[in-house]
């Protein structure tokens, strides 16, 4: 690596360094695929000379699926300074270090979720992603179907939740095992619709500080999650305010339904990223380019190549043509534009569903 940043996997000292920097020394358990026993994620650190980490951040190598094909993505998360430390570059050295890693291990992409998005983007990160967010109130139950289906879920219902969340055409490629453990986060509520001894849906409420009031994943049919949904608002009663529901661009027949019952809706942004492996990204852009046209990787940008001309795109450009801000199609349509073909397959359009966010 270009600086001192080491790679390892999780230490009860980076656990200390992170809970006490983030949680003022509470145990961080929403995150078991970073911190718990199943844990698949490691840490980028900088240590001081006694081996004591003075900075970190945790990588999760991820495949992400989409309707314009599958691509490696990495997470980032957890970056965090020792107040004592800061000032010294430490967190940029972390992140480079991460980024490096992640692209060396065949990730085109790294997203982070940003509490001070200026100090990212003054790293090259961007916006980028789609995401739905609409605001839940109480008075809306009324209109939500029956929730006499729904109960708590219990360990017998894992492997039909993997099942529904498996049936989404936008997720993170998850197995059974890691969705055992997610389930598993504490102080979240799970619930299922059960009809005729089939789960028809099932919604996760609540995750760590960030996602306390949000229903962050779900599954199954429009109707069954709205009946969960439902069964959240009733059990919290009135006084206890609004809940959130994140939901892909793609479920456009939920979102009809969620402005008929006049559910305030916004358009978000999915997270921050960077382009950490520009051949990979443009391998990316090359599997949904249409018949007589092409793209290469030339020196540090990439170029692509059409009937009636030619574009090059630093990794800024290319990143929002591969997976622009709300969807935005502007950079796409000069790419368009540039190279006289329609590329009707983008953006790569990811959906991170809370679960699996780090």
């Amino acid at each position: 690596m270009s600086n001192t940043a080491t790679v390892s996997p999780p230490t009860p000292a980076t656990a200390n360094l992170v809970s006490n920097v983030m949680r003022d020394g509470r145990p961080i358990a929403d995150c078991p695929l970073i911190f718990g026993a199943s844990a698949r994620g490691r840490f980028v650190r900088h240590d001081d000379d006694a081996g004591k980490p003075l900075s970190t951040c945790a990588i999760l190598e991820r495949r992400a699926v989409t309707s314009a094909g599958t691509f490696g993505l990495g997470l980032i998360g957890s970056v965090v300074t020792a107040p004592s430390a800061r000032g010294n570059g430490y967190a940029r050295e972390v992140l480079e270090a991460a980024e490096q890693t992640l692209g060396e291990e065949g990730c085109a992409i790294a997203m982070l979720w940003a509490d001070d998005a200026a100090f990212y983007q003054h790293l090259g990160w961007i916006p980028a992603g789609c995401e739905l967010d609409y605001v839940l109130y109480p008075e809306s139950a009324f209109f939500m179907p029956d929730p006499t289906h729904v109960r708590p879920a219990t360990a017998q219902d894992t492997t039909a939740i993997h099942e529904l969340y498996l049936a989404h055409p936008e997720r993170l490629e998850r197995s059974l095992e890691e969705t055992v453990a997610l389930l598993g986060t504490p102080k979240m509520q799970v619930v299922v619709e059960e009809r005729d001894g089939t789960v028809t849906a099932y919604a996760c409420l609540g995750r760590g500080d960030d996602l306390e009031q949000v229903v962050h994943e779900w599954g199954g049919t429009n109707e069954a999650l709205l009946a969960c949904v439902r069964h959240f608002l009733d059990a919290r009663g009135p006084e206890a305010g609004p809940l959130f529901l994140m939901v892909p661009p793609t479920r456009q027949a939920l979102v009809h339904m969620l402005d008929l019952i006049k559910t305030p809706g916004t358009v978000g942004v999915l997270g921050m990223a960077k382009i950490v492996n520009r051949k990979a990204a443009c391998q990316m852009l090359a599997s949904v380019l249409p018949q007589g046209t092409s793209c290469r990787v030339v020196d540090e940008t990439t170029v692509v190549e059409g009937p009636t001309g030619h574009i090059v795109l630093g990794d800024r450009e290319l990143l929002l043509t591969l997976m622009p801000p709300k969807a935005n199609p502007e950079v796409v349509e000069v790419v368009e534009a540039s190279i006289g073909a329609r590329i009707d397959a983008l953006p790569f359009g990811p959906f991170v569903w809370g679960l699996d966010s780090i």
